[in-house]
């Protein structure tokens, strides 16, 4: 049985039976590492974005913290204005 690759069409040798006029597709040892490489780099980029997801979503919960901070601290201030008579 013929192997070759099947992206770039390398003849690989034969492997068993070897009376078997059929192709066997196979992956060659440079294909093999390209596609590894892009798999790898692919999930770098995947990690990579995620990164980036969790940072963003870090700095929107931290400024949803210092809005609502400012917030309690408006309506405590709204609070102890009104307590407060001010030129009587």
């Amino acid at each position: 049985m013929k192997v070759i690759c099947t992206w770039c069409k390398l003849d690989m040798g034969e492997k068993e039976p070897l009376d078997d006029p059929k192709i066997f597709h196979g992956q060659c040892g440079r294909c093999q590492k390209e596609m590894e490489m892009e798999h790898y780099e692919m999930s770098q980029r995947s990690i990579a974005n995620q990164i980036r997801s969790i940072n963003f979503k870090g700095a929107v919960y931290e400024l949803a913290c210092f809005l609502l901070t400012l917030g309690v601290i408006l309506v405590a201030t709204l609070m102890i204005s009104s307590l407060i008579p001010i030129g009587e």
